[in-house]
């Protein structure tokens, strides 16, 4: 898959609660609540997993 495609594709699934990148080979992510620390993964799938685990055991919180 293409980079851009998929860093815009990792965006919309976390509807904007995470900042994602791309450096060279490495993939990363940063919770913009501030919990936590950047997470970084070889490949845009790895970062898809990491990131629905994070979602999975830390659901960012939407205000009501």
């Amino acid at each position: 898959m293409d980079g851009q495609l998929a860093l815009d594709l990792l965006e919309q699934a976390r509807g904007g609660a995470c900042d994602i990148g791309r450096n060279d080979q490495t993939w990363w992510y940063r919770r913009k609540d501030g919990t936590g620390r950047a997470h970084a993964a070889s490949s845009s799938a790895e970062l898809h997993k990491m990131l629905a685990d994070d979602h999975a055991f830390f659901p960012v919180r939407r205000a009501s």
